[in-house]
């Protein structure tokens, strides 16, 4: 099995999952509740990680396990803080 992209790719990815869920953390601790603002933020971070992964090539049952564990661990943050 073969997973294409660079490690610079691949850290580029990383940094963008991490700033974007601290962003999450931060509107979260803030108490940010506007629907628009949040929707805004979704969307601009759906579209920066669809970007970003283009240079990468992993099969779509691992694209899949990314996205259990993001899910899994957004909802441990969330469980954290309410």
């Amino acid at each position: 099995m073969h997973y294409s992209g660079s490690k610079k790719n691949w850290i580029i990815f990383l940094i963008t999952m991490f700033l974007f869920t601290t962003g999450m953390v931060l509107m979260i601790f803030f108490d940010i509740s506007d629907l628009w603002l949040w929707s805004i933020f979704l969307i601009v971070w759906t579209w920066v990680e669809v970007e970003v992964s283009k240079r990468i090539y992993l099969p779509w049952w691992v694209w899949l396990l990314l996205t259990v564990g993001i899910i899994v661990i957004d909802w441990i943050i969330l469980s954290f803080l309410f």
